[in-house]
């Protein structure tokens, strides 16, 4: 998987460009696009070596390929498209039911689908920009049972992991159709 952490490398530098263009809106707004375009561009080619990898090998979870690169290949899978991240669903609820994928990241998947559908999501892991650009919490299935449904997952609580948010990108986020706004 060396590939992938390679990849990875590059691609998270560019979302990290891509970040601090949209800090700088609209008076970057050609950069940023640029910036986005070699992102998906990134995308696509992990992908496809993802899938390859996948084709030859089975889900490169942690006991084949180790913590890091396991993590690399969610990370190529969670910016796949929507009918990409739903053919390997199934492959991580079994690699999460055999302790090979952390249960974080299947939840992080499991999210990023619901909300592709238009679905409230269960862990509430997604945060995105409303109408005015500011960041909010996507919707979330029965709030009042979010934390434990995240503790199950290996997650913090939400409030906490809201607060880190906010920390790195100096804006609060709202917290959506939670009711302790």
């Amino acid at each position: 998987m060396e590939i992938a952490k390679r990849a990875t490398s590059s691609e998270l530098e560019v979302r990290k460009q891509a970040f601090e263009f949209f800090r700088d809106l609209p008076e970057s707004s050609e950069e940023f696009k640029a910036a986005v375009d070699e992102q998906e561009r990134i995308d696509a080619l992990n992908f496809r070596r993802l899938e390859e990898i996948v084709a030859e090998y089975g889900w490169p979870g942690t006991r084949l390929v180790g913590e890091e690169a396991s993590g690399a290949a969610l990370i190529v899978l969670q910016h796949a498209g929507l009918e990409q991240q739903k053919k390997y669903l199934p492959l991580l609820r079994a690699g999460a039911a055999e302790d090979d994928i952390a249960p974080l990241h299947l939840a992080r998947l499991e999210d990023d689908i619901r909300a592709g559908e238009g679905e409230d999501q269960i862990y509430g892991t997604r945060v995105v920009s409303d109408s005015d650009g500011q960041p909010v919490l996507y919707p979330v299935e029965d709030p009042e049972n979010l934390d434990a449904r995240r503790k199950a997952a290996g997650l913090p609580p939400i409030d906490e992991q809201l607060q880190q948010m906010e920390a790195e990108i100096g804006r609060r986020i709202s917290r959506g159709n939670l009711a302790r706004e």
